[in-house]
């Protein structure tokens, strides 16, 4: 597992990302209209002397048998809880928001599910059983870790059948790193992804920003107070500096 894990890390290498950034108390940031503008076609943000522009691309549809979702790296931490928030059980599109142009192009900025098309109202960050978000201080965030440089979204009933599995045999993830490398195919692409099925449901993957980090989410609500997406912001954009 060790030689597994040094090149996946060789694989993903890149930048560190600091946490993004938040308000006291698990507040959103400020820059959280990003999260749906980013995934509309044609959106670009200014950013210091740089136009940033978006390519949204099409992950997966995620199953969620149980609708408690988990997200994680999926290499290390599929045992991780789900968050607390769930949703309704079924299939939802998974989209990736790809940095276009400069250093960033292809990083995966943001990852979306979307759970219906409705239009986000407020953002809350998505926690796990023990979190409180009243503790948290400016800029502190609740999130996920990623020591692969991969990101994901799947079901709880899914993390509970791949986790001793792949803890059992270290060829699924050597297998997985074999197909995602065959998927990346050109500037649309992230660098790596993978739509792979495990248990009852299935795992979508992708490439986490620029790689390992510290990783917060969020749930958008509509104004009928239903969950619409959950968002993972990967700190590639220096939002506190963009302008749109």
């Amino acid at each position: 597992m060790q030689r597994l894990l040094r090149y996946i890390t060789w694989l993903f290498a890149g930048v560190s990302a600091a946490a993004p950034v938040a308000g006291a108390g698990g507040a959103p940031p400020p820059y959280a209209r990003a999260f749906d503008l980013a995934f509309v076609p044609g959106w670009k943000a200014q950013v210091g002397e740089d136009t940033v522009g978006f390519r949204v691309f099409e992950a997966g549809q995620l199953r969620l048998p149980s609708g408690k979702v988990i997200a994680c790296d999926p290499f290390v931490n599929m045992d991780r809880p789900a968050f607390t928030v769930s949703v309704p059980a079924g299939k939802y599109p998974v989209r990736l928001a790809l940095v276009e142009g400069g250093n960033d192009a292809r990083r995966v900025a943001l990852a979306r599910l979307a759970i219906s098309s409705a239009l986000v109202v407020r953002w809350e960050m998505a926690l796990v059983a023990g979190q409180d978000a009243a503790t948290l201080k400016v800029d502190e965030i609740f999130g996920y870790p990623v020591d692969a440089g991969t990101g994901s979204f799947l079901d709880a009933e899914t993390g509970a059948a791949a986790s001793p599995k792949m803890m059992a045999d270290e060829d699924i993830a050597q297998g997985w790193i074999t197909q995602g490398d065959k998927l990346t195919a050109g500037p649309g692409t992230p660098t790596f992804h993978l739509d792979v099925d495990m248990g009852p449901g299935n795992i979508v993957m992708f490439t986490s920003g620029w790689g390992d980090g510290f990783y917060a989410s969020w749930f958008g609500y509509d104004a009928q107070g239903r969950v619409a997406a959950l968002v993972t912001d990967f700190g590639v954009v220096d939002w506190g500096k963009a302008k749109w």
